[in-house]
């Protein structure tokens, strides 16, 4: 009876050193997974980053008109070329509006009841119009920037910094996704 115990006890101390083994080797082969697993989470943010900047180089000429109606036959481009003409002083009038190259409705369609946002145009001089425009105004139109989603996500985290500074009579607004307020860049 010593004997078979001896044997059983032997028998379940090889047991337990073979899991003892494959035990490690699972934490060895775990801990290479994780340092891959960092090294592409660092890599896809890198890339993510990259493609983030690559967006927002595309979309630097870009406005949006927000708050222009849909119609069922509706020439968007035709349409924003009027606006654009409204905007910008008499002058540049023509030159804005031939150089509207894309315009287009993005978003759900009208049957939804939602309205959907402009494209892209000669943008330093309808962004400089559109500035407390009454065209704009009595229409209750604006144009914005045509920011990435990261980007805008990333305004977002910084507005209540800038509402506080201009709340207390400082100056405060945005340069792309930096925030300024006094001359100075916050960080959020």
């Amino acid at each position: 009876m010593v004997k078979e115990n001896s044997n059983s006890i032997n028998l379940l101390k090889e047991a337990l050193e073979v899991v003892h083994s494959e035990i490690f080797d699972i934490r060895k082969e775990n801990e290479d997974l994780k340092s891959k697993n960092e090294a592409n989470l660092k890599r896809i943010s890198e890339l993510d980053d990259r493609l983030n900047d690559q967006d927002r180089y595309c979309r630097r000429w870009n406005l949006r008109l927000e708050g222009l109606t849909e119609c069922a036959e509706d020439n968007v481009k035709a349409r924003v070329m009027e606006i654009c003409k409204e905007v910008v002083v008499e002058k540049d009038r023509n030159f804005v509006a031939s150089n509207v190259d894309i315009a287009h409705r993005v978003g759900r369609s009208y049957d939804s009841g939602k309205e959907r946002n402009q494209g892209r145009t000669a943008r330093d001089l309808t962004w400089k119009g559109a500035k407390g425009n009454d065209f704009l105004k009595k229409n209750k139109m604006y144009f914005k920037e045509d920011l990435t989603i990261k980007d805008r996500a990333r305004r977002n985290l910084l507005w209540p910094s800038i509402d506080k500074a201009r709340k207390e009579g400082k100056r405060a607004f945005f340069v792309g996704i930096k925030a300024i307020v006094d001359g100075k860049e916050i960080k959020s």
